[in-house]
């Protein structure tokens, strides 16, 4: 068994605001604030948005992007930082509004900056556990910051990390729908082929020079061939009639012996 994504989803809000604007509020320098911080502007939310209608949104895309039923979801898990209520848990209102209920753990978390890696370890657990097929953890916030804090500039609003997760056998999904849930590396590489930043799956085996056959390059004298290129039974008995000293054919009659220069 191994347990893996199936499905993530994110959402930001569509308005911007500039950091010239809330350096003017505060008299501050807009331009050394860009190049401290490098930004420009961030998302901040419309008047009827927060934490919970992020969340709903991301996970949607997740669930859709994942092609299972919602109410196959045994966990979800909000974290934020940023919590509209006190008491009443985000996460009741995210699997309400996914159709996830009823039969369903919910529970939120609050660890600053990592409470949505937080909530992905927790359900990630109870699906490897074997407690549940699917299981979604959600991050999400709207930022908040003391006014005239660098954090006013940079803190914005966003459900960046919706994850479905999953138990498979053998890549496929419990339900029967064929989906590797540890994807592959990126390949990033020239044609396909696996980029710096994406290992081989397996080491590739190395490579076998071909083989030379011997006196290849060997060049017998008053020949117009290479000695030696064609192997085989052939080649071997062509080669052996060559490293024969020829015998001297008989001379003509009426013919005048050539003497051999010394």
């Amino acid at each position: 068994m191994s347990v893996g994504i199936v499905g993530y989803g994110s959402y930001v809000p569509r308005h911007r605001i500039k950091l010239e604007e809330i350096a003017k509020v505060w008299g501050a320098d807009a331009p050394a604030y860009k190049r401290g911080l490098n930004l420009r502007e961030k998302s901040v939310p419309a008047p009827d948005q927060d934490t919970i209608t992020m969340s709903v949104e991301a996970a949607r895309y997740a669930v859709r992007r994942a092609g299972v039923d919602p109410a196959r979801i045994g966990a979800i898990y909000v974290g934020s930082e940023s919590h509209p209520y006190a008491v009443k848990p985000s996460g009741t209102v995210v699997a309400e509004a996914l159709g996830a209920t009823p039969d369903i753990h919910c529970a939120d978390f609050e660890f600053a900056c990592k409470a949505g890696s937080e909530g992905m370890y927790v359900a990630m657990s109870l699906v490897k556990a074997g407690e549940m097929d699917y299981a979604l953890g959600i991050g999400a916030d709207t930022s908040q910051g003391a006014p005239g804090d660098a954090l006013e500039y940079s803190a914005s609003a966003a459900a960046p990390l919706p994850c479905t997760f999953c138990r498979t056998r053998r890549g496929r999904h419990p339900g029967g729908r064929r989906r590797a849930c540890t994807r592959r590396p990126a390949r990033d590489g020239p044609r396909g082929r696996p980029g710096p930043s994406a290992p081989r799956s397996r080491p590739r085996s190395p490579r076998r020079a071909p083989r030379r056959h011997r006196g290849a390059n060997r060049t017998r004298r008053g020949r117009g061939h290479t000695a030696g290129m064609q192997p085989g039974a052939g080649g071997r008995e062509r080669r052996d009639r060559e490293s024969q000293t020829p015998s001297a054919a008989p001379p003509a009659a009426g013919a005048r012996p050539r003497s051999r220069a010394s």
